[in-house]
């Protein structure tokens, strides 16, 4: 197996990895991509929180797991922000996302 050179940098500013929270994968949107195509087999993730009476907008998640579903998608106003949240990552984050590809 060839060795691959981005696993050997010791420059933390380089690394291929960068770890994130939930809380910023949530409101990405890429937890609604993530789960649209999830629900196509009949899985998804699915985030728990400490108080589940409270809006969780910036609450980070308690637990996180994969489960079984019956649902299939999301219903309109659900699609509407979830595409709305992965526009504006995507706008925001252009430039950064095609340097890493270069």
């Amino acid at each position: 197996m060839e060795d691959n050179k981005h696993l050997k940098r010791t420059d933390v500013d380089k690394q291929p990895l960068s770890k994130r929270d939930w809380l910023e994968f949530r409101k990405s949107g890429l937890l609604f991509i993530v789960n649209q195509f999830l629900h196509i087999f009949g899985w998804c993730i699915v985030f728990q929180y400490l108080d589940e009476t409270k809006d969780p907008e910036d609450m980070e998640p308690t637990n996180v797991f994969v489960a079984r579903t019956t649902f299939r998608g999301f219903g309109e106003e659900a699609q509407d922000r979830g595409y709305k949240a992965v526009t504006k990552y995507m706008v925001d984050n252009a430039t950064k996302l095609l340097k890493d590809c270069e």
